[in-house]
């Protein structure tokens, strides 16, 4: 007895092609969703760090041109949030520092997670994210400032939080 020639698949071998099919594409779009995530997680912390980066610039630039006795911030190592000082305005013909009077030209402060830069009445916002951002001096040694910046950023999956803190020495007068 011969059987006829058979053409096709019978329904077993395609179920059981379709579910392997259905495994496979399954792990694989896990994997790629796992990596989408990385991608995202590693450019928001890109974008945290650069935030943060900018900022440290900034008030490290401020800071280094003012001097003790030009800062609004006690030498008695209280964290304060970060606030106003003087930075020279130009040198007389003796080659003496010509200091502000009666005001501060540079005021930092932070709102809405938004850090901004006051320079003679101008405004612009230097940094965003930010959740803190706390300067102190110590008796010790008075002419170092400490600076500690938070910033935080929603990210799809959660929320990222990085920090920074770092010293900055102050000119003698």
């Amino acid at each position: 007895m011969r059987y006829p020639c058979r053409k096709g698949f019978t329904l077993v071998e395609i179920m059981t092609v379709s579910a392997i099919s259905v495994i496979l594409i399954g792990s694989l779009l896990m994997f790629l969703i796992r990596g989408f995530r990385i991608i995202n997680t590693g450019e928001k912390s890109i974008e945290l760090q650069q935030e943060l980066n900018r900022a440290l610039v900034w008030i490290s630039d401020d800071l280094k041109q003012t001097a003790p006795a030009q800062i609004n911030l006690p030498a008695n190592g209280q964290w304060l949030n970060l606030g106003a000082f003087n930075i020279p305005t130009g040198v007389n013909p003796a080659g003496r520092i010509i200091w502000p009077i009666n005001n501060w030209n540079i005021v930092y402060n932070l709102s809405d997670n938004n850090l901004a830069r006051t320079f003679n009445g101008q405004t612009m916002v230097v940094a965003n994210s930010l959740t803190r951002a706390v300067y102190r001096r110590t008796a010790a040694n008075p002419r170092e400032v400490e600076v500690v910046l938070n910033a935080t950023n929603q990210t799809g999956y959660g929320i990222m939080q990085d920090s920074i803190v770092f010293n900055v020495t102050m000119r003698n007068q």
